[in-house]
């Protein structure tokens, strides 16, 4: 019962293009997606230079650091410059990189983060999104699939059930989803809702 309750909302929310951003529809995130697509291209391409199973990169304002001799953050008067980076984990340190292909893209299409991941069957992905994996809600953006193919959520190994032009994922209680469609090429949009095991 909860599984078909899914599916139907799922259904639901691709037929309406309801997202966790009010202002951005699935039609739009796709018909951004074509008209980026060769920045996009690029930055596939850039992240896969990291040479590293997963890493992710964002437009981040520094942390505030505590001097080690006191047990309160340093004040200081300049204002804080956010600034592109790059980590492996979301508790990682961040290193500052300087990349405008991946900078343009995040700032153009408004993302939050670009993530490159390889899957535990060595199928890698770039996932574009517009919220953090950990964030709750409706989650949204899409992704450049190497080998042209569909991936789970997070670019991570998953059985996909294929329902008409759409491939979805649901955890075992059926109360959470994920679904991705094909824009185009390697391209996919991809909404979860839910926590999904990877």
């Amino acid at each position: 019962m909860r599984k078909t309750l899914c599916l139907i909302l799922a259904a639901l929310l691709f037929l309406t293009g309801c997202t966790a951003t009010p202002n951005i529809s699935a039609n739009t995130v796709m018909a951004k997606v074509r008209e980026h697509r060769e920045l996009l291209i690029q930055c596939a391409e850039e992240m896969q230079k990291f040479g590293l199973e997963r890493v992710y990169v964002a437009i981040e304002f520094p942390k505030e650091e505590k001097d080690k001799n006191e047990k309160a953050p340093s004040v200081t008067t300049e204002a804080p410059v956010a600034r592109l980076v790059s980590f492996e984990k979301e508790s990682d340190d961040r290193t500052e990189i300087k990349n405008p292909i991946l900078q343009e893209a995040i700032e153009t299409l408004g993302l939050e983060l670009i993530f490159f991941q390889t899957a535990s069957d060595s199928r890698q992905t770039v996932i574009f999104s517009y919220t953090r994996e950990a964030d709750s809600g409706v989650q949204q953006g899409f992704y450049y699939s190497y080998d042209a193919m569909p991936a789970g959520w997070w670019g991570r190994k998953a059985e996909l059930e294929r329902k008409d032009q759409r491939w979805l994922q649901m955890n075992q209680k059926g109360d959470a989803w994920y679904y991705t469609v094909q824009i185009e090429d390697h391209f996919y949009y991809f909404e979860k809702n839910g926590y999904l095991l990877g």
